[in-house]
């Protein structure tokens, strides 16, 4: 996988994921919706896959708020081990991209050992991080980054329209390292301080 780093980020393959959750705390049990991955080569997509998921759990009323999935709308989706076989076919040989990947990744790590599957641990970069660092916005949430650049998402808190909107700002910090002659994977990830993911032991 490390040869993924050496390429333009024009031309890599890109898988932008998000998660919505029952909650914050996949390490006290809870679990993944909703869940969406937009494959792309460099700045073109490729393919989109996105799914309800049956948590097998109650929803907190918290997450519930935020993102108006409810109880009656996950209770006859798919349980997330169906989903695997489609999903790790979009990142697979892939530059994971997510805004806060230690959230999307700590669900996504929780749930490959649920299934008894080996951790995901690639190439990772992190639009939250890079923003952190290289930027000024006066927020740094996903829709507060999209106002500030004029990127008008098509929803929030659900987590195709998330991907997307990761998807369009990476496009527009990409652009910039572009025009300034550091255009590799390895220079988002030198200045977003940084590998964007470590699993956890």
């Amino acid at each position: 996988m490390t040869y993924l780093t050496s390429l333009p980020l024009h031309e890599a393959p890109l898988a932008f994921l998000d998660v919505e959750t029952t909650g914050l705390r996949p390490d006290l049990g809870d679990r993944v919706v909703e869940i969406a991955v937009v494959r792309a080569q460099g700045f073109t997509e490729v393919s989109r896959f996105a799914s309800l998921v049956n948590p097998q759990r109650r929803l907190s009323p918290e997450a519930m708020r935020v993102n108006r999935i409810t109880p009656s709308m996950v209770a006859d989706a798919p349980i997330f081990s169906d989903l695997l076989d489609e999903l790790l076919s979009l990142v697979e040989d892939a530059v994971l991209v997510c805004h806060n990947a230690p959230f999307d990744l700590g669900f996504l790590q929780a749930e490959l050992r649920v299934a008894g599957l080996p951790i995901w641990d690639g190439v990772t970069l992190d639009t939250l991080a890079f923003a952190r660092r290289q930027y000024w916005f006066q927020r740094n949430s996903l829709s507060a980054i999209a106002r500030q650049l004029g990127i008008r998402p098509s929803g929030a808190h659900r987590a195709l329209a998330d991907a997307l909107t990761t998807q369009a700002i990476f496009r527009r910090f990409a652009g910039r390292l572009r025009r300034q002659g550091r255009p590799l994977v390895a220079d988002w990830i030198r200045l977003q301080g940084g590998r964007g993911w470590r699993p956890s032991s």
